[in-house]
């Protein structure tokens, strides 16, 4: 099956589990308002530590406005501005000079860079006192992150069909299969004749790169770096209309940006879904109102929305008809899905643009909600309605350009089990 969630996540979207139950089950809200991911079951806008004023956490007991999953309620509030101006700046950093090199890169090699950044600032105050009061922070987080990639790709031999050096197991003639003894007669010299490797084979086989580690097997290693930024703020005011109304408005965004590079060079990419281009935009927005009727009776009424918009799995070339030379025969080449058909051979990382890629989604919640609080003698009334729209799209193909996958089992021996090679295959 496919997975639309993202891999390496800068922007936090790591969850908890609470009540005996998966992290995606808890209930995420901001100033009041949803804030949960319909993609993935995390929050939705990130915002910024030094930007939230109080956050409860309620795991069981639930009012009834609360009412979404098994998980705990997470209700965080956005600071507001005052009658004296406060503000704050940061930046905290981490580098490669302060890390050990990482377990699987090369040791010959220099150390892989490892960046990472994470800056910015809040700022409040007045517009009239008493009255009228804003309040704006912003965060960046800008990662670079090497990531280690180890690969058993064809030897040169390999590439032209040559299975003569130590290690190679035997590999069988297809076609002298013999239905009698159910067996086949091995290549000679344990290779195949030129005349025999189909031509669009050979052209995928040569998108391999060339190892640069010893052996047949986990020979070709590679510490990409992976490039991850995301900005995120919020901008909210206050209105203290009289002693029993209050008025805010709160405005957030944030837009994220990844390449998430691919285990080969080039057109062979040999990746996965999460693996390339990426972005995720959000905005969200919420509109509350409190009016006091009584000290016992409080109404609070609040109205909002949130919005994604993300796509994964990208190419880093875009995606694109593949040259004239790698089209696969029978395939209709669209435009969002255009690319490299996978061919798979087992024991060697595959070659073509992944399944499941790329992966389009966008996602809206409105909400509106109304809750009368009345508290008579030693019982606590509530009383309210909420009416939501969720809307949730996504595109995602499973296999647009076709897989082949080569087990090996047309050049082993039926008979015996013996040898085979799926890139011989």
């Amino acid at each position: 099956g496919g997975n639309s969630s993202s891999g390496n996540d800068a922007g936090g979207l790591t969850s908890f589990a609470a009540d005996g139950a998966r992290g995606t089950l808890n209930n995420f809200l901001l100033d009041g308002i949803d804030n949960n991911s319909n993609d993935n079951g995390g929050v939705l806008l990130r915002t910024s530590v030094d930007a939230i004023g109080e956050f409860k956490i309620q795991t069981n007991s639930f009012s009834a406005e609360f009412g979404r999953s098994g998980g705990a309620a997470i209700n965080a509030v956005i600071k507001s501005g005052t009658n004296a101006y406060h503000g704050d700046a940061f930046e905290f950093f981490r580098n490669s000079a302060l890390d050990a090199r990482g377990y699987f890169e090369d040791p010959n090699s220099k150390k892989a860079s490892f960046k990472q950044n994470q800056f910015g600032g809040t700022v409040g105050g007045p517009i009239r006192k008493d009255k009228l009061f804003w309040f704006g922070d912003y965060q960046g987080t800008i990662y670079r992150i090497p990531t280690t990639f180890v690969s058993s790709v064809p030897t040169a031999d390999q590439r032209a069909g040559i299975f003569t050096e130590p290690g190679n197991a035997t590999i069988y003639d297809p076609n002298t299969y013999n239905p009698i003894t159910d067996s086949r007669t091995p290549f000679l010299d344990n290779t195949i004749d030129p005349g025999r490797i189909d031509p669009l084979a050979q052209q995928y086989i040569d998108l391999y790169p060339l190892p640069n580690q010893p052996g047949l097997k986990n020979n070709y290693l590679i510490t990409p770096i992976e490039d991850d930024r995301v900005d995120q703020g919020d901008f909210r005011t206050d209105y203290d209309i009289s002693q029993k109304d209050q008025l805010f408005f709160r405005w957030s965004m944030s837009g994220r940006t990844y390449l998430a590079p691919t285990p080969l060079p080039g057109l062979a990419n040999g990746g996965n879904s999460q693996q390339g281009l990426g972005s995720e935009n959000a905005m969200g927005a919420a509109l509350g109102e409190t009016h006091t009727f009584t000290p016992t009776t409080i109404n609070q009424f609040r109205m909002g929305f949130n919005w994604t918009n993300i796509s994964r799995g990208v190419p880093p070339g875009g995606n694109g008809v593949p040259p004239t030379n790698l089209q696969v025969p029978g395939i209709a080449y669209t435009p969002l899905t255009a690319g490299l058909t996978i061919f798979a051979p087992s024991g060697y990382r595959r070659v073509g643009d992944p399944s499941y890629a790329p992966t389009l989604l966008s996602s809206e919640e409105r909400q509106i909600t109304d809750v009368l609080n009345m508290v008579r003698g030693n019982h606590t009334l509530a009383v309210g309605g909420e009416i939501r729209w969720s809307e949730y799209n996504i595109f995602q193909v499973p296999a647009p350009n076709g897989v082949f996958n080569f087990s090996g089992q047309f050049t082993q021996d039926p008979l015996s089990g013996d040898g085979g090679n799926g890139l011989a295959d």
